[in-house]
Protein backbone atom coordinates (compact mmCIF):
# COMPACT_ATOMS: atom_id res chain seq x y z
CA UNK A 1 0.00 0.00 0.00
CA UNK A 2 1.72 3.42 -0.91
CA UNK A 3 -0.91 5.40 0.26
CA UNK A 4 -1.08 4.28 3.86
CA UNK A 5 -1.87 8.04 5.52
CA UNK A 6 -4.30 9.69 4.42
CA UNK A 7 -5.61 12.98 5.23
CA UNK A 8 -8.95 14.61 4.85
CA UNK A 9 -10.51 17.75 6.89
CA UNK A 10 -14.14 18.51 6.80
CA UNK A 11 -15.30 22.33 6.93
CA UNK A 12 -18.85 22.06 9.54
CA UNK A 13 -21.32 24.28 9.01
CA UNK A 14 -21.98 27.27 11.23
CA UNK A 15 -23.55 26.31 14.43
CA UNK A 16 -27.23 28.45 15.54
CA UNK A 17 -25.19 31.15 17.14
CA UNK A 18 -22.65 31.43 14.89
CA UNK A 19 -25.80 32.35 12.44
CA UNK A 20 -27.75 34.64 14.46
CA UNK A 21 -24.40 36.80 14.96
CA UNK A 22 -24.08 37.08 10.67
CA UNK A 23 -20.74 35.18 10.93
CA UNK A 24 -18.93 35.30 7.84
CA UNK A 25 -16.58 32.27 6.41
CA UNK A 26 -12.91 32.43 7.09
CA UNK A 27 -12.15 29.18 5.53
CA UNK A 28 -12.76 28.30 1.74
CA UNK A 29 -12.27 24.66 0.28
CA UNK A 30 -10.70 24.80 -3.49
CA UNK A 31 -10.37 21.36 -4.67
CA UNK A 32 -7.68 19.82 -2.54
CA UNK A 33 -6.82 22.92 -0.66
CA UNK A 34 -8.04 24.77 2.42
CA UNK A 35 -7.94 28.23 2.13
CA UNK A 36 -7.69 30.57 5.42
CA UNK A 37 -8.46 33.82 5.85
CA UNK A 38 -7.82 36.44 8.60
CA UNK A 39 -10.98 37.71 10.28
CA UNK A 40 -10.07 41.31 8.81
CA UNK A 41 -8.31 40.67 6.02
CA UNK A 42 -5.33 43.12 4.87
CA UNK A 43 -5.45 43.57 1.17
CA UNK A 44 -2.16 42.69 1.02
CA UNK A 45 -1.83 39.87 3.54
CA UNK A 46 -2.67 36.43 1.06
CA UNK A 47 -4.60 33.52 2.46
CA UNK A 48 -2.67 30.94 4.43
CA UNK A 49 -3.37 27.85 2.20
CA UNK A 50 -3.39 24.12 3.31
CA UNK A 51 -3.24 20.94 0.91
CA UNK A 52 -4.63 17.39 1.98
CA UNK A 53 -5.80 14.38 0.00
CA UNK A 54 -9.39 14.70 0.54
CA UNK A 55 -11.13 18.35 1.53
CA UNK A 56 -15.21 18.45 2.09
CA UNK A 57 -17.44 21.36 2.35
CA UNK A 58 -20.23 20.25 4.85
CA UNK A 59 -21.70 24.02 4.76
CA UNK A 60 -25.29 24.94 3.63
CA UNK A 61 -26.16 26.27 0.06
CA UNK A 62 -26.21 29.48 1.39
CA UNK A 63 -22.88 30.14 1.83
CA UNK A 64 -22.37 29.09 -2.17
CA UNK A 65 -20.96 25.69 -1.89
CA UNK A 66 -22.82 22.14 -2.13
CA UNK A 67 -23.34 20.32 1.33
CA UNK A 68 -21.58 17.36 1.19
CA UNK A 69 -23.34 14.58 3.90
CA UNK A 70 -21.75 11.58 5.29
CA UNK A 71 -22.68 9.44 2.67
CA UNK A 72 -20.53 10.49 0.33
CA UNK A 73 -17.90 10.87 2.72
CA UNK A 74 -18.54 7.04 3.07
CA UNK A 75 -18.69 6.61 -0.55
CA UNK A 76 -15.40 8.15 -0.74
CA UNK A 77 -13.10 7.37 2.39
CA UNK A 78 -14.84 4.56 3.85
CA UNK A 79 -15.18 2.44 0.75
CA UNK A 80 -11.56 2.81 0.19
CA UNK A 81 -10.36 1.85 4.08
CA UNK A 82 -12.93 -1.00 3.93
CA UNK A 83 -11.23 -2.29 0.56
CA UNK A 84 -8.10 -2.80 2.45
CA UNK A 85 -9.69 -4.49 5.65
CA UNK A 86 -10.60 -7.17 3.23
CA UNK A 87 -7.08 -7.72 2.03
CA UNK A 88 -6.49 -7.97 5.55
CA UNK A 89 -4.79 -4.77 6.76
CA UNK A 90 -5.72 -3.19 9.56
CA UNK A 91 -7.79 0.34 9.41
CA UNK A 92 -8.26 2.94 11.72
CA UNK A 93 -10.49 6.40 11.21
CA UNK A 94 -8.80 9.64 13.49
CA UNK A 95 -11.05 11.93 14.18
CA UNK A 96 -9.30 15.31 15.49
CA UNK A 97 -10.65 18.49 16.49
CA UNK A 98 -11.71 20.92 18.12
CA UNK A 99 -14.73 20.50 20.62
CA UNK A 100 -17.99 21.12 18.26
CA UNK A 101 -16.37 20.21 15.14
CA UNK A 102 -18.15 17.52 13.97
CA UNK A 103 -16.06 14.79 14.28
CA UNK A 104 -18.85 12.92 16.51
CA UNK A 105 -21.44 13.46 13.63
CA UNK A 106 -19.09 12.31 11.08
CA UNK A 107 -18.13 8.94 12.91
CA UNK A 108 -21.38 8.10 14.86
CA UNK A 109 -24.25 10.30 12.75
CA UNK A 110 -27.34 11.25 14.58
CA UNK A 111 -29.17 8.24 16.35
CA UNK A 112 -32.55 9.65 17.00
CA UNK A 113 -32.48 11.70 13.28
CA UNK A 114 -31.28 8.12 11.85
CA UNK A 115 -28.30 9.92 10.01
CA UNK A 116 -25.85 7.33 9.70
CA UNK A 117 -21.75 8.16 10.96
CA UNK A 118 -18.65 6.50 8.92
CA UNK A 119 -18.78 3.88 11.72
CA UNK A 120 -22.04 2.73 11.65
CA UNK A 121 -21.87 2.34 7.26
CA UNK A 122 -18.13 0.45 7.53
CA UNK A 123 -20.53 -1.65 10.24
CA UNK A 124 -22.99 -2.35 7.51
CA UNK A 125 -21.37 -3.29 4.53
CA UNK A 126 -19.22 -5.40 6.94
CA UNK A 127 -21.91 -7.29 7.91
CA UNK A 128 -23.66 -7.37 4.53
CA UNK A 129 -20.81 -8.76 3.11
CA UNK A 130 -19.67 -11.39 5.62
CA UNK A 131 -23.41 -12.52 5.12
CA UNK A 132 -23.32 -12.84 1.83
CA UNK A 133 -20.23 -14.80 2.12
CA UNK A 134 -20.99 -17.16 4.89
CA UNK A 135 -24.71 -17.75 3.19
CA UNK A 136 -22.39 -18.90 -0.13
CA UNK A 137 -19.94 -21.26 1.49
CA UNK A 138 -21.28 -22.26 4.62
CA UNK A 139 -18.67 -21.05 7.05
CA UNK A 140 -18.95 -18.59 10.20
CA UNK A 141 -16.54 -15.24 10.56
CA UNK A 142 -15.92 -13.16 13.58
CA UNK A 143 -15.51 -9.68 13.31
CA UNK A 144 -14.08 -7.51 16.38
CA UNK A 145 -14.03 -3.58 16.25
CA UNK A 146 -12.60 -1.74 18.90
CA UNK A 147 -13.91 1.71 19.66
CA UNK A 148 -12.28 4.28 21.85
Amino acid sequence: MSDSIKVAIRVRPFNALEKSKGAKACVEVDGQQVKVYQPEPNQNEEPKQYAFHRCYWSTDDSMGYPPINNNDIFEDIGKDILNHVYQGYDATIFAYGQTGSGKSFSIEGIVNGNVKGILQMSLDDIFLRKMVENKSNAIATTVQVHYF
